[in-house]
């Protein structure tokens, strides 16, 4: 389903495929761009939105889940660019409408680092599970356990347990050069003492639970401790 929304007083566009939407859209809100067409290669103009907008008309659409995930993108895009985060405005666009209370709430639970969906989905079921907040996009690097230097990234870590946790997609599966790099930079943090962790596809949108099962042992094995009462709590999987 697309949605496609335009400015009041017009009416909602319906067609087969497409949700309409009638908007107040001030004018300084629309970027105009041009699209190559994939088939004739001929430019097409488009009309978007900016980003807050897109923030302020998305939380009512979205699950929170995946407006935390749209927020992490906008977050993660900004900062490679230089540009200012978009959610400030957004918040401050969005008061007195609809999906304010879900736009403040995904405000909270964004993080800086996160590269796609699925990470921002297994950080919130971790979360969900009561288990201690990660670092996203941990930097790790070799030390003199190692006999040649490197560095890498990790989604999620924690450091004071050395333990990390790394979604893989399926091209980590599909690519044989990715697949080679994967297994070396996991044996360089089996080398450097880390407990790593592999998600895949099915650990967050099929069953977590083994995954929050075996994330919830190492942390406890390298001197996590929590209160005397706690459970982990059981999560259900994410919306593919």
């Amino acid at each position: 389903m697309v949605h496609v929304s335009v400015p009041r007083p017009r009416r909602a566009p319906k067609s087969a495929g497409v949700a309409g939407h009638s908007i107040e859209l001030p004018r300084d809100r629309v970027e105009h761009l041009l699209v190559v067409a994939s088939g004739t290669r001929e430019l097409l103009p488009v009309r978007l939105v900016d980003e807050p907008t897109t923030l302020v008309t998305c939380a009512t659409q979205l699950s929170l889940a995946d407006l935390v995930a749209l927020a992490d993108a906008m977050l993660q895009r900004a900062t490679s660019e230089g540009r200012a985060d978009p959610m400030p405005a957004a918040l401050t666009l969005g008061v007195g409408k609809p999906g304010h209370a879900r736009l403040a709430r995904a405000a909270v639970l964004r993080r800086a680092g996160v590269r796609s969906r699925a990470e921002t989905l297994v950080r919130l079921q971790i979360a969900s599970a009561g288990l201690p907040e990660p670092v996203v996009a941990h930097v790790v690097q070799s030390t003199s356990r190692s006999s040649e230097y490197w560095t890498a990234e990790a989604d999620l870590a924690w450091p004071a347990f050395g333990v990390l946790l790394e979604y893989e997609g399926d091209i980590h599966r599909t690519s044989r050069r990715r697949f080679t790099s994967d297994v070396r930079r996991f044996e360089r943090y089996a080398d450097e003492g880390w407990r790593a962790l592999r998600a895949t596809r099915d650990d967050v949108f099929e069953s977590p639970s083994e995954l929050l099962m075996r994330l919830e042992r190492r942390l406890r094995e390298n001197g996590w401790r929590p209160h005397r009462r706690w459970r982990r709590r059981e999560v259900p999987p994410a919306v593919a």
